[in-house]
């Protein structure tokens, strides 16, 4: 499957495809981990930290997970973005077709990553969580217009904390 054709074929919890939100406004689509990730609830921190900046740049924040999306919307809520559009892919297919890979076992279980992951769930507050979804499953930040990705940050590592409003500023990157 093409980008194209999985920005066609999934849907957001508004029941709009991705590339038709993206047809009124700029969508940044954030790919989470999953659900107990501590890095997906300090993704989601920031999320709604950096959502009016966002917005007021005329973007609109999509999120997609690997949970249910009534389950998934208990950390949106809790994160003060209760509103945000969802997208439930738990058998990872809009990932594998926008390139999203997978961490191998050494960069989940590197000392760099548990003392990242240690600061942001005992000092942070994010806490820990139960894996619900592929635990290896990489994020990525995709920002889509008129239905095609135009600028994209492929994670590095789960910890990575991209600045979301560069990834907007990065259209013409592709």
């Amino acid at each position: 499957m093409t980008e194209e054709e999985a920005l066609a074929q999934f849907c957001t919890s508004d029941g709009k495809t991705i590339a038709d939100c993206s047809r009124a406004s700029d969508v940044l689509l954030v790919f989470l981990r999953h659900e107990g990730c501590t890095f997906c609830r300090e993704a989601l921190a920031d999320l709604a930290e950096k959502r009016s900046a966002l917005e007021a740049a005329g973007t609109r924040l999509v999120i997609v997970h690997m949970s249910s999306d009534s389950g998934f919307r208990v950390l949106t809520d809790k994160y003060g973005l209760p509103d945000v559009p969802l997208v439930s892919d738990p058998e990872r297919t809009l990932y594998q077709a926008l390139g999203l890979r997978r961490a191998s076992w050494w960069e989940m279980l590197s000392p760099h990553i548990w003392w990242k992951g240690f600061r942001a769930a005992l000092i942070a507050g994010h806490g820990f969580g139960g894996i619900r979804g592929d635990a290896f499953q990489m994020p990525g930040i995709f920002l889509i217009r008129e239905g095609r990705v135009i600028a994209k940050h492929l994670h590095r590592d789960a910890s990575e904390r991209p600045d979301y409003l560069e990834v907007c500023a990065l259209p013409t990157r592709l």
